[in-house]
């Protein structure tokens, strides 16, 4: 993780991604666990260029 988030931040998106894939459990759509903190890193990663090193 990067030093300068915010915990409240982190938090609120992890609950989100929770929220998100117990909803989609509900319905059966989806059996796939969905790591949130593979989810903020990916998405940190993807829009911070001087850090995407796949650029």
């Amino acid at each position: 993780m990067c030093p300068d988030f915010n915990p409240s931040v982190i938090r609120k998106m992890k609950n989100h991604l929770r929220e998100i894939h117990a909803l989609l459990s509900e319905k059966d759509l989806s059996k796939l666990y969905v790591d949130p903190d593979a989810v903020i890193n990916f998405l940190h990663f993807a829009f911070v260029p001087e850090l995407n090193f796949l650029r």
